[in-house]
């Protein structure tokens, strides 16, 4: 939230001391944290709350209770910073933290890179000495029943030359051509595949990003370096993408999930968005894990 809201001592009687907040029942969907600290030694701790009003709780222990998951069952996300960001309050704790509460026994790993793209994804997975190679280390222990994959926002960014003067004048010059894209993403399932031969696997669609602010961060920076940069989040190289990727799971036998759509045509779109335009606020997080939800659902 930004803000301290409150401070306060507690007196720590035994083993456990209770504290509570009372969130007013209207209270829009919003995180905290909770900072203890232990003045004495300098040690401390803290933990991200979920705050949420009664109805979206609500409707998310319903679809989690709708949800076909076989217990016990351990969950990978793998993907670039929109999975890496935000560790311990991003869709993936969502996700988790509501399947463990109505099936118990639920367990799992993101091993999310902010950066990556499917051709570096491909490289760590083959041990090949990828930019933050460990992330990637005794990722098949303990082996995953579900495997979700959320990647392509970097893939499908522009290329910047300095000749470039406004955004119009790139072509559709992705970092990660698009023939390469899905051939390593199709390589990149099998692999698991062998791996882990009886997890389920699930291509998730890159989002759709706040094109006006994408777009303007490329003109500031031709205006004050003379080099726009990475072009990120253009429309129609995202779906151009995404059709790559619905033909990767056709033909890796796994699941497609489109989240591009719902937040393309989110009615207060901005709002799932950090200031950047293409990285998800706690709003943006949770519409992802709703979306996955419903999708175990189905």
């Amino acid at each position: 939230m930004g803000d301290v809201v409150s401070r306060e001592e507690l007196t720590i009687a035994g083993e456990t001391t209770t504290w509570t907040f009372t969130a007013p029942e209207d209270i829009e969907p919003v995180e905290a944290t909770v900072s203890i600290v232990n003045a004495q030694v300098g040690g401390g701790a803290s933990a991200w709350l979920d705050i949420v009003d009664a109805e979206t709780y609500a409707q998310f222990e319903a679809l989690a209770e709708a949800a076909n998951l076989e217990t016990p069952a351990h969950l990978l996300f793998l993907g670039d910073s929109l999975t890496d960001q935000q560790r311990d309050h991003n869709y993936t704790d969502m996700v988790s933290f509501w399947l463990n509460r109505t099936h118990g026994d639920v367990t799992y790993r993101n091993a999310g890179v902010g950066g990556d793209y499917i051709t570096r994804m491909w490289q760590r997975l083959q041990g090949e000495g990828a930019n933050r190679q460990e992330m990637y280390e005794g990722l098949f222990e303990p082996t995953p029943t579900r495997v979700f994959i959320w990647t392509g926002h970097n893939d499908s960014k522009l290329k910047p030359k300095p000749e470039y003067q406004t955004p119009d004048d790139y072509p559709f010059d992705p970092v990660v051509p698009l023939d390469e894209f899905e051939e390593t993403y199709v390589n990149f399932i099998e692999y698991m595949r062998q791996q882990a031969p009886e997890a389920e696997f699930t291509v998730i669609s890159a989002s759709s990003s706040v094109h006006e602010i994408t777009r303007e961060t490329v003109v500031k920076r031709i205006a004050s370096a003379g080099n726009g940069g990475s072009y990120f989040g253009k429309p129609d190289a995202l779906e151009q993408f995404n059709e790559r990727m619905q033909s990767v799971a056709a033909a890796t036998d796994a699941d497609y999930v489109d989240v591009y759509e719902p937040t393309r045509t989110y009615p207060d779109k901005p709002s799932l968005f950090t200031a950047d335009g293409v990285h998800m606020t706690h709003k943006g997080n949770l519409l992802v894990a709703r979306l996955l939800l419903e999708y175990l659902g189905e």
